[in-house]
């Protein structure tokens, strides 16, 4: 019995002009480990108690073979928080693919905003994209679900982070394109 996928839609689509020339941020709706993109990010969350989980992560692997048992620090500022580079990619044939371990809002302590968290995750995976971009020159494109989109962040403010800092990111990156999937439960039509 063979399973068809529903073809990505894009939902909406921001061009920024950069030292590079023209550079997109793309959302759209479908399944991350379909992209065909050089980059591949899958979140997980940041307890270093528990295995890694995700409903990305497990799709990932169940796709591409990934395992997880061997993980590059990147950017992490904590134990367990941060980017990591995966070596053993599988059947991956893009460049890369990332894991961003991102403690969900019911860890933050203190007058600290959950979102800022969220914010420093981001950073640790841009950080490491443009230390990776100083490397090679293949990286043309990434594919990113929404981070800890299940996890008790407000959408809203998660896709706001995310597009404030891929459009940062973007106007100084080597990088022509960035999409972001999501599956549909999250993003009403």
């Amino acid at each position: 019995m063979t399973v068809e996928s529903t073809p990505p839609r894009v939902r909406n689509s921001v061009t920024v002009e950069s030292l590079y020339g023209l550079r997109s941020f793309t959302l759209v709706l479908g399944d991350v480990t379909e992209a065909p993109d050089a980059a591949l990010v899958v979140p997980t969350h940041a307890n270093v108690a528990l295995p890694l989980d995700g409903k990305v992560l497990q799709a990932a692997a169940a796709r591409f073979r990934l395992t997880y048992s061997s993980l590059e620090p990147l950017l992490v500022p904590e134990p367990g928080f941060g980017t990591f580079r995966v070596r053993d990619k599988g059947h991956f044939l893009g460049e890369e693919v990332l894991l961003v371990r991102i403690p969900g809002p019911r860890s933050v302590k203190g007058e600290e905003q959950p979102i800022s968290i969220y914010r420093k995750a981001l950073w640790t995976l841009f950080g490491s994209l443009a230390a990776l971009e100083l490397c090679t020159d293949i990286l043309k494109s990434m594919a990113l679900p929404l981070l800890a989109g299940t996890r008790g962040y407000g959408i809203n403010d998660l896709m706001r982070a995310i597009l404030e800092q891929s459009l940062l990111w973007l106007k100084a990156s080597m990088a022509k394109s960035f999409p972001v999937y999501e599956c549909g439960q999250l993003l009403p039509d």
